[in-house]
């Protein structure tokens, strides 16, 4: 398990339309509350997901489709909600699938899933490839790491994200070791970088 996935627990997706993505969410008896603001110029799209979790590399393709729709996907809830909050969220989605399909003009449901596919099928291939690349013989410890991948329009870049218990915090720390660029097109290794920078909140703030 990377050190980037942790102790995720729910999946049953959602989608929310809003004006940005500060969103906030509880449900002590059964009810939903969204919370948003409208501190973002550009439209953007909420992702609610609750359930068991899909593959590490299966969440970073979501996350690579949800920044190229303005989509930003939230871990919403546990694996055990009341009847009363699905129906809600399942209402909820149809009327925000309705949102999307008309801002994108497409079935986004369809496009969502088909473009997720593609991009899991080929950040699967890439974690393959460098697992075996004679590049990184000498960085052993990234075989043990499922890396974070951000997508550009002609290069794939491969992080290398570590997770430890700070002691003297008491929080846990993830750092950025390594980025891997892998050309899209021949699917060969461009460039090598050291890093040792800290994710301050969320791996996700890589696809920004």
């Amino acid at each position: 398990m990377p050190s980037f996935v942790k102790n995720s627990c729910c999946f049953l997706s959602m989608v929310a339309l809003f004006s940005c993505d500060n969103v906030t969410i509880t449900n002590p008896s059964g009810t939903l509350t969204i919370k948003s603001d409208s501190t973002r110029s550009v439209r953007s799209f909420t992702i609610l997901q609750a359930g068991l979790p899909p593959p590490p590399l299966y969440i970073n393709a979501e996350d690579i489709v949800a920044k190229k729709y303005n989509i930003v996907n939230v871990f919403a809830a546990g694996c055990i909600i009341s009847e009363s909050l699905g129906d809600s969220i399942e209402t909820f989605n149809m009327n925000s699938y309705h949102e999307l399909n008309k801002y994108y003009k497409k079935d986004m449901r369809e496009v969502i899933y088909n473009e997720t596919d593609k991009q899991y099928r080929m950040i699967k291939d890439l974690d393959s490839l460098l697992r075996v690349a004679p590049e990184l013989k000498d960085k052993a410890w990234t075989k043990d790491q499922f890396p974070y991948f951000v997508k550009t329009p002609q290069t794939y870049v491969a992080n290398f994200i570590v997770g430890s218990d700070d002691k003297k915090s008491g929080s846990y720390i993830r750092k950025l070791r390594l980025q891997v660029a892998i050309d899209s097109a021949t699917k060969k290794i461009k460039s090598l970088t050291d890093k040792d920078s800290i994710i301050k909140t969320d791996f996700r703030e890589l696809q920004q």
